[in-house]
């Protein structure tokens, strides 16, 4: 729910970016080592052995009256999990190996089929195992898991691109950072307007109150010289008081 409803644009991206890329691993993972396919009997998983790729081919039989089944949110069964067994096997005895069947696939494998698909590296998962072990057939502790019907070069360039759009995301993630910060720095500086040196709000009010003194103080004393010159202030309205102060002859 985060993921699609919670948090900003960028945090989602990042959340689902990452989510792409972790399942490209995931898929890629079973691809690792499956260059060549090789047949390996049932019997040979039974006893233990590996075989050296993941992309095998095995015939043997599966348990379909013990298989479990996988559902979509409709109700409609999408896989089957299906005990795969050697001709020798018996009721009560453990399972070494089991089969995800897509849906599709069903109809075209009998009791007794070949699979051909690729060996899960994480083995059954804990979901499945727990699910046998109440209901039965029980799974053996090493049990392998195959995924019927799985193209290892299909799957293998599929999570590339997954992974690929996952990358793509994470970087989208760092430009949009990038991006957020360049418009807030262009904000900023479109917005702030430096204040002139007279603005009021800058004077500190102890140096304003002495700079009026001062303003006053001189004015008295510009009035007072052009009264004892007979001069008439109105005789020179525009005129500064410092210019009449330092030229007294251009006054007169």
């Amino acid at each position: 729910m985060f993921l699609f409803g919670g948090g900003s644009m960028r945090t989602r991206l990042l959340m689902v970016s990452l989510v792409l890329v972790g399942t490209g691993v995931w898929m890629i993972l079973p691809t690792w080592n499956a260059r060549n396919q090789e047949t390996i009997s049932v019997g040979r998983l039974y006893q233990g052995k590996k075989p050296a790729s993941s992309w095998v081919k095995v015939d043997g039989r599966l348990l379909w009256d013990e298989a479990a089944i996988e559902e979509n949110k409709y109700g409609s069964v999408t896989a089957y999990f299906v005990p795969l067994v050697p001709q020798t096997w018996e009721q009560g005895q453990a399972v070494n190996v089991f089969v995800r069947v897509r849906e599709s696939d069903a109809d075209d494998l009998a009791e007794f089929a070949t699979i051909d698909g690729l060996i899960q590296p994480m083995g059954l998962p804990l979901d499945l195992r727990m699910m046998f072990d109440a209901e039965g057939p029980t799974p053996s502790s090493d049990a392998v898991y195959i995924h019927h019907g799985t193209n290892p070069k299909m799957q293998r360039q599929f999570a590339q691109v997954v992974i690929a759009i996952g990358f793509a995301g994470i970087g989208g993630f760092f430009v949009m950072g990038r991006v957020r910060k360049d418009a807030a720095d262009t904000t900023y500086h479109s917005q702030a307007q430096p204040r002139k040196l007279g603005d009021p709000s800058r004077a500190d009010p102890v140096l304003e109150q002495k700079r009026r003194q001062q303003d006053q103080e001189r004015d008295a004393a510009v009035a007072q010289w052009m009264r004892e010159r007979g001069i008439k202030c109105d005789d020179h309205p525009q005129q500064d008081a410092d210019q009449i102060l330092r030229n007294p002859a251009a006054a007169g």
